[in-house]
């Protein structure tokens, strides 16, 4: 993969002291539980509230078929797709699948008493994937197909929360509503940094968020804000859930180790590839529950290999990444030989066989009034969301879009996970849960076993359409066995540099036509029922998901968060007149001083303090501080 050269505006680095995240390993909690010293900012900690930030302050997000540079880039290097980190890893992940033959996660780095066994990606992550490959003049642009799209509240943090950890307080607080008018126009639409790199026909974007140029390689790295277990179990109906609290470093319920477990099996492996497209060295991740920030943790790539590739070295995934693109470059140049000059659809599906997985493909022509119909079909539902939590009070229209929302938030459904624990009904935990597959000593619930069922049937529930009502199809089948230095295996393990790693693969049409067709309804029934079951949060339909996810665990959740509510309460209660201390600042206590004086500069916040540091290391001689530091 190369990258290519583009003037952009500086990418920013991380404020409030949190690149010191950057260099320790784990987590870092935000506020130690034990001293109650804070590690950063207190003003971290309570989030600003979607409806105080004013949304309409930031610049607008241009899916890869709206960027005109983009397309203009790719012709004038020669490439002939385009595409972004939002748009190509869904698709991407089904490569990891099928090349990896159904690799499971590497749950080694969790501790001994953690009860979580299940090693494989969640239902929602292993159903069929759709995308659209857009006609543009002489390029191709791939766009995220959005049928399914539904709204909750961590769409709109994604974006504010990027900004505080970003930004001093005081720039942030301009995006506080009644103050956003000190917001001038150059700031309101300066243009995001992104990183352009070429593989094969495809040009790449990739959104930057932050940089430090301590880390290796680029130093660039990706902000991830992620939301505890009950608000991503219920991100459209969150407010009872709020309460949650992380306690614990480990632990299977209130720890940072539950929300890792789950990120490793839901969006590590697009935020591995997001990575990649973007010769990123990592992730940045602020675990919250919407009110409150918890901790942080950088989490390298090298480390979401270890848990994805089994393996820290790179080689693997790298390698696996650019196996995944040739083959879908593969896919793209029949279907566009097939069907020059138009827009295509195409939806992606990787199942378990007896001896190999298989990939099914299906690419169907499609005019763009029909892709218009479909990328805004959910848009006045999730406008309409959006304005009722933004502004309860409002009565106005809100026209503005979904396509608003920010590439690097990955939390736009709920995480409905079948790990084990979300599995079991309380009262029905085994003694030896599995530890290789979901069905194996762990009961689940109605709801999981049903969007499983889902992803397992081959049929539609309908006949095919009628012949006469059918348009032209190309239906593929992709199978691949890999080679580790002319030996085949069933997956590459433990991959080095100076092992060759070669693939035989076989992409064949569907010579039947009705079989095509037949097939091609099934994979996206199966599709629809699964974004159906987990999207539907009506109450009163018997067949929501609200209504038929197991209500013993909903509750239980809902009871954590209870607790969590009443301990913060009694918390915030006894530290309300105590002073907040925080690591690296200088702190005498308050019966001898109300404020800090050190070389005649006033410390009465972290601002403050971070002017006076900053100052003093730029000094040539070094200062001996006369406080004491917490």
């Amino acid at each position: 993969m190369e990258r290519l050269h583009v003037d952009q505006p500086p990418v920013p680095r991380v404020q409030h002291g949190l690149d010191r995240v950057l260099f320790t390993q784990g987590v870092y909690p935000l506020q130690d539980s034990r001293s109650k010293v804070f590690n950063f900012d207190p003003y971290l900690q309570k989030i600003m509230p979607v409806t105080e930030f004013d949304y309409d302050a930031l610049s607008a997000y241009k899916t890869s078929s709206q960027d005109s540079f983009l397309s203009d880039f790719a012709k004038k290097h020669g490439k002939k797709y385009v595409g972004s980190t939002s748009s190509m890893t869904s698709t991407l992940s089904h490569f990891h699948y099928l090349l990896s033959s159904w690799r499971k996660i590497n749950i080694s780095m969790f501790s001994k008493d953690f009860p979580d066994t299940l090693q494989s990606f969640t239902a929602l992550n292993r159903a069929p994937t759709s995308i659209f490959l857009r006609r543009k003049g002489d390029t191709w642009a791939v766009d995220a197909d959005k049928e399914f799209d539904g709204a909750n509240v961590l769409m709109l943090l994604g974006r504010s929360m990027e900004k505080l950890m970003t930004m001093p307080t005081s720039e942030f607080e301009k995006y506080r509503k009644g103050k956003s008018d000190g917001i001038s126009e150059a700031e309101r639409n300066r243009p995001e940094s992104f990183h352009y790199s070429s593989l094969g026909d495809f040009l790449l974007r990739s959104q930057l968020d932050a940089q430090d140029d301590r880390l290796p390689g680029t130093g660039m790295f990706d902000l991830k804000t992620r939301a505890v277990l009950p608000i991503r179990m219920q991100s459209q109906d969150h407010e009872p859930m709020t309460g949650y609290e992380i306690v614990q470093a480990q632990g299977q319920y209130e720890s940072f180790e539950r929300e890792y477990y789950d990120m490793m099996r839901s969006t590590a492996l697009k935020y591995s590839l997001q990575a990649r497209m973007g010769h990123m060295d990592g992730i940045f991740v602020a675990y919250h529950n919407v009110k409150r920030i918890f901790g942080f943790q950088y989490i390298s790539l090298n480390e979401l290999d270890r848990a994805l590739h089994g393996q820290a070295d790179r080689t693997l995934g790298n390698q696996e990444f650019g196996l995944s693109i040739s083959l879908l470059n593969e896919i793209f140049n029949k279907a566009t030989e097939k069907f020059p000059d138009q827009s295509i659809r195409f939806h992606f599906e990787t199942k378990a066989a007896e001896t190999l997985p298989i990939m099914q493909i299906f690419a169907e022509p499609m005019s763009e009034e029909d892709i218009e119909t479909i990328q805004n079909s959910q848009k006045a539902k999730i406008a309409e969301w959006e304005r009722a939590l933004r502004d309860p009070t409002s009565k106005s229209n809100n026209e503005e879009s979904h396509d608003t929302v920010e590439e690097t938030n990955e939390e736009k459904f709920n995480d409905f996970g079948d790990s084990s624990s979300d599995l079991i009904k309380s009262s029905e935990v085994p003694e030896s849960p599995s530890e290789t597959t979901a069905t194996e000593g762990t009961r689940k619930d109605g709801f999981v076993e049903e969007i499983e069922a889902i992803s397992e049937k081959s049929e539609p529930d309908a006949e095919p359409e009628a012949k006469e009502t059918r348009g032209p199809l190309l239906g593929m089948t992709l199978t691949v066995r890999s080679k580790v230095n002319g030996v085949y295996v069933e997956r590459p393990e433990f991959l080095r540099k100076n092992h060759d790693w070669t693939i035989d693969y076989s992409l064949t049409e569907m010579t039947s036509e009705d079989q095509a067709w037949h097939s091609y309804k099934a994979t996206k029934a199966r599709r629809k029922r699964v974004y159906n079951k987990i999207n539907k949060v009506d109450k009163s339909d018997p067949d929501s998901s609200a209504a038929t996810y197991n209500e013993a665990y909903i509750g239980m959740l809902k009871e954590l968060s209870e607790k969590g509510s009443k301990m913060r309460a009694r918390l915030d209660k006894a530290a309300a007149d105590k002073p907040k201390i925080v690591v690296g600042m200088p702190y005498v206590k308050a019966s001898e001083s109300h404020g800090v004086r050190t070389d005649d500069v006033r410390i009465e916040s972290v601002d403050d303090y971070l002017t006076w540091l900053y100052a003093e290391k730029a000094a040539p001689v070094e200062k001996e501080s006369p406080v004491e530091q917490a």
